[in-house]
């Protein structure tokens, strides 16, 4: 059927065609503005775990996956960008761990199981450089660093400092019941003492505890054993730590004393 007014019509599609098109080219407009400057030029830097500017602390197996058991080890770089991720990967437990962007203290976060990336940082100043710590907070499993993925690029390494402090010791020494009054529940390394002190005397650290561990026996949570474990309840007669410490302290004996019958305690 043929429209009784077809000049109406047609004027009315070239009024709706004109506002389409000057809707759509307001809105390219609008957002070449609002994208912020330089953003685009940016890539991302894959960093392999033996990168050689990246800093370790703690005992650490050092290769293109770099491999960590005991809690309060870490992990620093600097680096200059808007974005950073790290794919970690734990084969049989479930790990927590900690970032801390430019100083401030960000949540824990779970490793589950298997490989994945876990987000870090976004929309930092891209023309800033940064520094990441990553602190595994608890000694459960084993965690593989397979790359960190950085929207920018690698800084020099942060400046170590001198001082070497080494710990061994218990479930107090671990930070066990670190975040309930009650003495139960959840515990870790960020703030249980032994980082908490290297941090308040500008030190490296060192930390080898697990709950129930004792003094001696116990095979594979004890001090003893600790001094020969790159992995936590695998302690090797062949292993030695050859980091030269400043100060060694122990806290254990709580759970040798608690071994022992009320009669034949002192």
């Amino acid at each position: 059927l043929l429209s009784k007014h077809p000049q109406r019509e047609f004027n009315i599609m070239i009024r709706w065609f004109i506002t389409l098109v000057s809707t759509f080219l307001l809105s390219a407009c609008f957002i070449e503005q609002q994208t912020p400057p330089g953003d685009t030029s940016l890539d991302v830097q894959n960093i392999d775990g033996n990168h050689s500017q990246l800093r370790f602390n703690g005992r650490w197996e050092k290769g293109s996956i770099a491999k960590v058991s005991w809690g309060g080890s870490t992990l620093q770089m600097n680096f200059k960008g808007s974005d950073v991720a790290v794919d970690i990967e734990n084969l049989s437990q479930v790990d927590q761990w900690r970032a801390i962007v430019d100083g401030q203290i960000g949540e824990r976060f779970s490793v589950r199981l298997g490989k994945h990336r876990y987000p870090i940082a976004h929309g930092l100043a891209a023309d800033k450089t940064h520094q990441l710590v990553l602190m595994k907070e608890t000694s459960d499993g084993q965690s593989f660093i397979h790359q960190l993925h950085i929207t920018g690029e690698i800084a020099p390494a942060p400046v170590a400092p001198q001082k070497l402090i080494l710990f061994f010791g218990d479930s107090n020494m671990n930070g066990y019941s670190l975040y309930s009054e009650k003495d139960r529940g959840d515990g870790g390394s960020y703030f249980a003492y032994p980082a908490m002190s290297a941090r308040m005397l500008n030190a490296r650290f060192s930390k080898q505890s697990y709950g129930s561990a004792t003094l001696t026996e116990n095979e594979g949570n004890n001090v003893i054993d600790f001094l020969y474990s790159q992995k936590r309840s695998q302690p090797s007669p062949h292993y030695r730590d050859r980091q030269k410490p400043d100060v060694i302290v122990i806290n254990a004996g709580a759970n040798d004393i608690s071994r022992i019958s009320k009669q034949n305690q002192r």
